[in-house]
């Protein structure tokens, strides 16, 4: 028997996929896409942002929504990883599979807590996983706006967003399918924002 998730985990874990379109604009402000296999990757990146919608508004850890989503993300880390050898510099290599490694750890005790204790712990991690999914897709797409700054501008926007979110629809009765497409064009303008305060700093503008 299915687990029912709470309504707004479901919302925010659907959401927060539409971060990583913050890598595909500053990728193709800073004139990063130079292969096929980065139209290949920003192609995954979309079916993953469709799939996880759809996973988590219909929420069930066994139905096609969810083993198509799981499916994606795996085609999507083996073509990362293709690109991340082949196409990145030795630095980033190791940055890259050393999130990876974080991020499966974030993602198998995320599904064991989500379904068996702490759910707001469950989400966290997972939350967590997402985090270091978006900076594995940063070393692939645009490697030049890692610093200090953005990764402290980043990190605060991702969290405050997510903890407002939930202070917000914890205690709230709503259909997710009404609030998705909202709450995805959100992030997508926290993510131009973001971007154009990234370019700025980048740039000395």
């Amino acid at each position: 028997m299915d687990i029912i998730q709470p309504n707004y985990l479901c919302y925010i874990l659907g959401i927060t996929t539409m971060w990583c379109s913050l890598p595909n604009i500053l990728a193709l402000y800073f004139d990063n896409i130079n292969y096929s296999i980065d139209y290949v990757i920003i192609f995954f990146q979309v079916c993953i942002i469709i799939s996880s919608n759809l996973h988590w508004c219909y929420h069930s850890p066994n139905s096609i929504y969810a083993w198509t989503d799981t499916i994606i993300v795996i085609l999507f880390v083996i073509i990362g990883l293709f690109k991340l050898f082949f196409y990145s510099e030795p630095i980033f290599k190791f940055i890259g599979l050393l999130l990876l490694f974080i991020c499966s750890i974030f993602f198998k005790y995320s599904c064991i807590i989500r379904y068996t204790a702490n759910k707001d712990y469950g989400m966290l991690l997972h939350v967590l996983f997402r985090f270091t999914v978006f900076w594995f897709i940063i070393i692939l797409m645009c490697p030049n706006v890692i610093n200090y700054v953005n990764f402290l501008f980043l990190s605060l926007i991702y969290f405050i967003h997510i903890y407002l979110v939930r202070n917000y629809f914890i205690y709230k009765q709503f259909n997710i399918e009404d609030e998705i497409i909202k709450g995805n064009l959100i992030v997508l303008l926290l993510s131009v924002i973001s971007a154009i305060f990234i370019i700025t700093n980048i740039e000395g503008i």
